[in-house]
């Protein structure tokens, strides 16, 4: 990992257009946290709590989001190719047309995504 923000509590911080590839958010708190076109390709997301986050355009691939609650987070345009949704909180999660995941539609629509 390239950098760690494990544990931390980063609610509401404007973390958009960064590169955070390969970062550690463990655990985080991101609640409303803005990550809008940021690079986070590899980052481990485990646990962390991304409520309501702006993940719009973001580059999750490969991201690991094991168990963490993506709870209405906005997920439009970001491309989430290879990402570990295992045990994910989806309910509430938005994404549209220009959202690569790396579930079926149906079954992001089963897990509570809601498509704009």
């Amino acid at each position: 990992m390239k950098k760690s923000y494990r544990d931390r509590d980063l609610r509401g911080q404007d973390l958009s257009n960064r590169d955070l590839s390969f970062t550690d958010f463990t655990e985080a708190t991101l609640w409303e946290a803005d990550l809008e076109k940021s690079e986070l390709m590899g980052s481990n997301f485990s646990e962390a709590n991304l409520w309501g986050a702006n993940l719009k355009g973001a580059d999750l691939r490969w991201a690991f989001l094991k168990g963490a609650s993506l709870w209405g987070a906005k997920l439009e345009g970001a491309n989430l190719m290879g990402a570990n949704l295992m045990g994910a909180n989806l309910k509430g999660a938005k994404y549209d047309d220009r959202t690569i995941l790396p579930i079926s539609e149906g079954e992001a629509q089963q897990r509570g995504m809601v498509k704009k």
